[in-house]
């Protein structure tokens, strides 16, 4: 079903009025994605504003959990791809283009793959989308977040914020990271509140550890980062 409604979205231009049109039909894809589940994949979504050190996190928590025997891999943000190629997301289809990445990344590795870290949850594409781009588009959102079994860590920012290679700026990021919980709240989302710091990897894998998300072969010795 993703497949043909994505083949969909890959033809069409959503700055065309009628493709707008098409896609206000197309609603009734949310109610159908609730009846369709993951294959058990665990998700680790890192929230957070620009800057928080979600990629850092995503990179360093995926290595540790690999050196610990762990079958996972990572699926980092489409869209900071095309910050760095300096495009913009309508030159790609807009929002649900960006949406549909995010999610094959995620899909391709379900099945294969006991885990997957990422530092662009889907939710956060939903919002940072305008609320007027297209009817339905926060519960296609959050319909594809609830295929997965997901673990969400929400991390608040206590570094010097680094505006290389961003779009937003340190108040920008302040007043995201305000707002950001609002958000998670209103789609029914519970996440663990961490801050940024140099044992944030462990804290995660420990809290994964403690609540039976992950567990590690007893006979083997545990790694740390």
């Amino acid at each position: 079903m993703n497949f043909y409604f994505f083949k969909f979205i890959s033809i069409f231009k959503l700055d065309s009025t009628s493709t707008k049109k098409i896609f206000q039909k197309l609603t009734i894809f949310c109610h159908l994605l609730k009846y369709e589940k993951g294959k058990n994949m665990k998700v680790i979504n890192l929230f957070g504003a620009p800057g928080a050190g979600k990629s850092t996190t995503m990179l360093g928590l995926t290595w540790l959990m690999k050196m610990n025997q762990l079958n996972v891999e990572l699926t980092t943000e489409y869209f900071k791809e095309l910050v760095m190629a300096d495009s913009v997301s309508s030159k790609f289809g807009g929002q649900l283009s960006v949406l549909a990445e995010q999610n094959k990344r995620l899909e391709v590795l379900d099945g294969k793959n006991d885990f997957a870290v990422t530092d662009c949850p889907l939710p956060l594409i939903g919002y940072y989308t305008p609320q007027n781009y297209i009817p339905g588009f926060e519960p296609l959102v959050q319909s594809l977040f609830n295929k997965y079994d997901n673990h969400n860590y929400l991390i608040l920012r206590k570094h010097d914020f680094e505006e290389q290679k961003r779009i937003h700026d340190d108040n920008q990021s302040k007043d995201i990271e305000a707002k950001l919980p609002e958000y998670l709240n209103k789609m029914g989302i519970q996440y663990t509140v961490l801050q940024s710091s140099h044992s944030i990897v462990e804290d995660i894998f420990n809290d994964l550890i403690e609540n039976q998300v992950i567990q590690l072969n007893k006979k083997r010795k545990r790694l740390t980062f």
